[in-house]
């Protein structure tokens, strides 16, 4: 009885193509943030043949989601592709061939961010895989983030400071009726208010937000909801 188990553990474990790890990441840009009205930036990514033979790097990219109106587009080897659309794949048909144990240029590949004036965030996934053998692929997550760094930057930017406990009038603010959407201060999205004039803020935790109307115009208050 134990040998028939031995040979059916064993022809289990053939059943699976084994394959040893290839790439590895040497640096790379994660989170990138940047201001509404910068020039673009860039997120590097610099990767490893960790094996001992010659392989072919692909590469597969999804723009996940982003604030409407910005762009992100990336490079790979000497290819640069246009701003991807949210949830569209691109897999460049070009390979990055590396030696044992050669890394890559810094410019082989990385993904550039524009936030074209506006507030929020854009969130990338790029897998790496050896070409020969798929299942040998590294899972990339990029978070590109358009804000400002402190509460005195926005004050000094002239960005109105409203402190209220339940209601915003935003008509009053110059915001067109539709959508606002509320940030904290690292660009995480908290919530997207529809109003025609007022939001309620009641519900919200207490702190320090930016309110967020990127069109038709671009309007930012900082709100102190106590």
């Amino acid at each position: 009885m134990k040998r028939l188990v031995f040979l059916l553990l064993f022809f289990f474990l053939l059943s699976f193509k084994s394959f040893t790890k290839s790439i590895e990441i040497v640096n790379c840009d994660y989170e990138v943030f940047t201001s509404p009205n910068s020039d673009d930036v860039k997120a590097y990514c610099v990767f490893k043949n960790i094996s001992d033979k010659e392989i072919n790097v692909k590469l597969s990219v999804k723009l996940v989601e982003a604030t409407e109106g910005f762009d992100v587009s990336f490079c790979w080897g000497k290819l640069c592709f246009p701003p991807m659309s949210v949830n569209e794949i691109w897999e460049p048909s070009e390979s990055l061939i590396l030696q044992p144990g050669e890394t890559t240029g810094q410019n082989d590949f990385y993904l550039t961010f524009l936030p074209n004036g506006l507030v929020g965030s854009a969130i990338v996934e790029a897998t790496l895989y050896n070409k020969d053998i798929p299942e040998d692929s590294i899972q990339l997550n990029f978070r590109l983030i358009s804000s400002v760094s402190t509460v005195s930057e926005l004050v000094e930017k002239d960005i109105p400071l409203i402190s209220s406990a339940e209601f915003v009038n935003l008509a009053s603010l110059g915001y067109s009726p539709g959508v606002a959407s509320l940030y904290s201060l690292n660009a995480i999205l908290v919530n997207q208010i529809a109003f025609s004039d007022k939001i309620d803020i009641s519900t919200l935790p207490n702190g320090i937000y930016l309110v967020v109307q990127n069109r038709p115009k671009l309007r930012i208050i900082l709100l102190n909801k106590f």
